[in-house]
């Protein structure tokens, strides 16, 4: 828990340090969004409900409707993927004229494409253009299951009310239809597989009754001429003469059709060899001929071609009753044939016949009777399936149609502008916590350890100093008991820790610290001199180097007017100018100090690089404890990694919330790769925010009153 309220503290500080940038980011996305609501054109939402029926129906027997309840959610999940299917939608495009013309101007998408050349600019083909539909319709109109319900959703969206409404309907509608089809296309495609199959098994019937036929004949021819043969001659006798008049009647038949099909009025006559036939053939030629002889367009010859289509009516009336009496006739001598031969049939089986032609008339009489049952089975099966396919109804029905919508769905002002205030503001948090933990100032001691990977000494909080105390780094002096000198012990502590004392000591040699930072303005100055102070105040023989060539500036803020410095060591010729020459002394810390006099016009590298710095540095280091090196910032100038080969410890002072960690890791890198190899690298981070005073009120008797 403790943690977790660190962290929140954390991110609603980060949230408070950042409010303008957050507001600034949220105001930007939330003018987008309402610029979007005015230039976005509006988008009309109409929903179609369809209700599917898992029962299945056969309205020739109801009582035959089932359904399986374990099956019904995974047929419901397939007609909505039917529903989405590309072959209603295409059917829809068809039907709703939704494909583009070939002269249509490209969309802005297509625009854009052609322009960066990512596509062509020139017109699709008609191939492309159904599969650009398909795709924007597909896009246009989802359809989703209501929840575990059987109803379906068939959603539209367009520009225009009325068009979404339609379209909805449109593929709900067709939907249905297909799924209609679909069943009549199936009970019409079993029915063709079994009329195939009638074809086969009429065949088998005339095979089988020619087989029978023509055995019966070789069987009656034998006992005709044996004992008894006289009734199977009269019956043989009788079936021939059927056989002869249905066939005569067969044939006039069909030449009554064809020439009453042919118009072949004069033929017809002579078909029908009727006495009125034969008149009326006669008066429709004389009226053909009287015709002839008037013009068309006279009266008289109206009114003759008027009697001419009546007598047409009554030869035509008078061959379909004739006509319909000789299909009687024949139909009557099939079935007197038929009993005559059932009974022929009957005479022979029932007669003193070999037991072969027995056994042989059998077997022809039962494969003739099967192949008649498997036909009559077929014939039958083929007529119910293909009734069945006239009285199929869809398992769906549209249980509310889509209407007009009244108002548009996209975009709604109230999502657009609340979603825009949310993105915004989680946007603007999110680039605010980029900025300081890649781009912007580290804002904790932790960040600094995890960014620079190097110990970091204190963590200097941000004081507003009282009147009478010119810069930070008299605290040490002045409130020795406040939260910046606890903070310069703690550094004290942590160089201490990192390059033990006694190191130093057996080589008789001064612990050497150079305080720098990546960029001007971090407090460098300040953090060294209060370190020297703080040194000396602990009893130890301490100097403090202004190693700044090219601006001093610490004589100006002690307001001490040192006649040489550092430049004049390094400048004078022949040693005239010495260390123990420069050096001034603080009455208060014994803080020994060597103060810049004036800026360089030369460069510095020559000055730095020499020999006679390092002798400098050596001879200091003879006769103090603790040296400090206030050096120049890394990034901005070279001066500090010519210093940093001499130092035992470097401390990187970084500001915080204002040093960007760039700087901060190229200085560190640059520090790192210049220093020897037993020097350490430690940082310090400069002027932090101090926490509310309710956060910091249990600390508060530990430190001076004035700088809790």
């Amino acid at each position: 828990m403790k943690d977790a309220e660190i962290d929140l503290r954390r991110i609603f500080a980060l949230i408070w340090r950042r409010i303008p940038l957050i507001s600034a980011i949220a105001a930007a996305v939330v003018a987008v969004a309402i610029a979007a609501i005015f230039v976005l054109p509006p988008v009309y939402s109409a929903t179609s409900l369809i209700v599917f029926d898992p029962i299945r129906k056969d309205l020739l027997d109801p009582s035959a409707q089932s359904s399986s309840g374990s099956a019904d959610n995974a047929r419901i999940e397939s007609e909505v993927e039917l529903l989405r299917s590309d072959s209603i939608l295409l059917k829809v495009i068809a039907s709703q004229n939704l494909l583009p013309e070939g002269d249509a101007a490209p969309g802005l998408r297509a625009r854009v494409l052609a322009a960066i050349g990512l596509a062509s600019a020139e017109q699709p083909l008609p191939e492309q253009r159904l599969g650009q539909a398909l795709a924007q319709l597909r896009r246009s109109v989802p359809v989703q299951r209501r929840g575990l319900t059987y109803l379906i959703a068939v959603q539209a969206r367009s520009n225009d009310p009325v068009k979404a409404a339609k379209l909805a309907n449109a593929i709900a509608q067709t939907y249905i239809d297909d799924q209609v089809a679909s069943k009549v296309n199936a009970m019409l495609s079993s029915r063709d597989v079994l009329q195939a199959r009638l074809a086969d098994a009429r065949d088998e019937i005339v095979a089988s009754e020619a087989a029978f036929n023509a055995f019966m004949q070789q069987s009656t021819a034998q006992l005709a001429h044996g004992p008894g043969g006289a009734d199977v001659q009269r019956l043989t006798g009788e079936i021939d003469a059927l056989t002869v008049a249905r066939d005569t009647a067969r044939h006039l038949a069909d030449t009554v059709q064809t020439s009453l099909s042919s118009m072949n009025w004069d033929g017809l006559a002579t078909a029908l060899a009727a006495e009125d036939a034969t008149v009326l053939s006669q008066q429709r030629l004389a009226l053909a001929q009287q015709i002839a002889s008037l013009d068309a367009n006279s009266p008289a010859a109206t009114d003759l071609q008027n009697q001419l289509a009546s007598l047409e009516r009554q030869l035509r009336q008078s061959a379909d009753i004739q006509l319909a009496s000789l299909r009687t006739h024949v139909a009557d001598l099939d079935t007197q044939r038929l009993a005559l031969q059932d009974e022929l049939r009957t005479e022979v089986m029932g007669s003193e016949l070999p037991a072969d032609i027995l056994t042989g008339l059998f077997d022809l009489q039962s494969k003739a009777a099967f192949a008649r049952e498997q036909y009559q089975l077929l014939l039958s099966r083929s007529l119910q399936l293909e009734n069945r396919s006239n009285l199929q109804v869809a398992d769906s029905r549209i249980a509310s149609p889509a209407l007009p919508p009244s108002s548009h769905s996209f975009p709604n002002a109230t999502i657009f502008l609340g979603a825009a205030v949310l993105f915004g503001l989680g946007l603007g948090v999110s680039v605010s916590a980029v900025y300081e933990s890649v781009v912007g100032g580290f804002m904790s001691q932790e960040q600094l350890e995890a960014a620079l990977r190097t110990r970091v000494a204190a963590t200097i909080p941000r004081l507003k100093l009282p009147n009478g105390n010119d810069t930070l780094a008299d605290l040490v002096i002045t409130a020795p008991l406040s939260q910046f000198s606890e903070a310069m012990r703690r550094t004290q502590m942590t160089i201490d820790q990192t390059v033990p004392e006694a190191d130093h000591k057996a080589t008789g040699q001064a612990r050497i610290i150079m305080v720098t930072s990546a960029v001007p303005s971090e407090g460098k100055s300040t953090i060294a001199m209060a370190l020297a102070r703080s040194y000396a105040l602990s009893g130890r023989r301490t100097l403090l180097m202004e190693c700044d060539l090219r601006q001093p500036s610490l004589g100006r803020e002690l307001d001490a007017k040192p006649q040489a410095g550092l430049l004049e060591i390094l400048t004078s010729r022949n040693g005239s100018v010495t260390l123990s020459d420069c050096i001034q002394h603080e009455p208060d810390t014994k803080l020994s100090l060597l103060l810049g006099h004036r800026g360089t016009d030369r460069p510095t590298d020559t000055l730095l690089g020499s020999v006679q710095f390092q002798r400098l540095i050596e001879e200091a280091a003879k006769t103090f404890e603790i040296v400090v090196l206030d050096t120049p910032p890394v990034e901005p100038v070279i001066d500090a990694l010519y210093m940093a080969p001499l130092a035992n410890i470097i401390i990187l002072v970084t500001r915080w919330g204002s040093t960007a960690q760039r700087e901060s890791n190229r200085a560190l890198a640059s520090l790192t790769q210049a220093k020897n190899s037993t020097g350490r690298i430690i940082s310090v981070l400069n002027a932090k925010d101090q926490p509310k005073a309710s956060h910091r009120q249990q600390y508060k008797r530990y430190y001076d009153a004035d700088y809790a």
